[in-house]
């Protein structure tokens, strides 16, 4: 996800889910899904109308977001939005709110098909563990749209990687890496990133990611 503006030069985008572990469960799903909107509204520098389309008192949470994204975000923008969802699976263990969070995306998938306002909705829903709650087939987002599976990188790769943060590595720097996450993606990554700003080397006795 780190490299949407590599592949959307054109699309605004936007990524979230980071302040999922400071949410408040089980009652966090209103204040997420109000940061969630309000993130958005700030990525795309448009005013924060919450007030104006948040009804507690007549909608849920889910409907309350959808309205939002309907009726406001959406027709504001001229192109698509591209809205990534990082680790969802740190989701996958609150059973009381996940199954009504995944069924409000699938809702939202659904609502491109026929609404031209959602058609400019891009989702994005990422996750590093199996899916190993039960879903209804007809709420999941995750049998929806092309689903792409990252396998493990080779050393071909982990080289195009570094190169791409500027690292100009041989083969032993690619293996030495390799040996310490094999070629995990996500830790290839983040060690790259790491190394590539300055805030750790291979040699580093304290070297670790995970």
């Amino acid at each position: 996800m780190p490299f949407w503006k590599q592949y959307y030069p054109k699309q605004r985008y936007f990524k979230g889910f980071s302040p999922l572990k400071r949410a408040n469960v089980p009652n966090w799903d209103a204040p997420f899904l109000r940061w969630l909107c309000l993130q958005v509204s700030r990525e795309l520098k448009l005013a924060n109308q919450l007030e104006n389309y948040w009804y507690t008192e007549i909608f849920g949470s889910n409907d309350n977001c959808t309205l939002y994204f309907e009726e406001y975000l959406l027709p504001q923008i001229n192109c698509p939005l591209v809205l990534g969802l990082d680790d969802i699976d740190r989701l996958f263990s609150y059973r009381e709110v996940i199954e009504d969070f995944l069924g409000m995306l699938r809702s939202w998938h659904e609502k491109g098909k026929i609404a031209d306002v959602w058609r400019q909705l891009r989702l994005v829903v990422a996750h590093s563990t199996e899916v190993y709650i039960p879903l209804d087939i007809n709420q999941s987002p995750f049998n929806a749209g092309v689903p792409l599976e990252l396998t493990e990188f080779d050393p071909i790769q982990v080289k195009s990687l570094a190169c791409f943060h500027g690292l100009n590595w041989n083969n032993s720097e690619v293996e030495k890496l390799m040996k310490m996450v094999c070629g995990h993606p996500y830790l290839i990554r983040l060690g790259i990133y790491e190394i590539a700003c300055g805030k750790i080397t291979l040699s580093c006795s304290a070297f670790k990611l995970v």
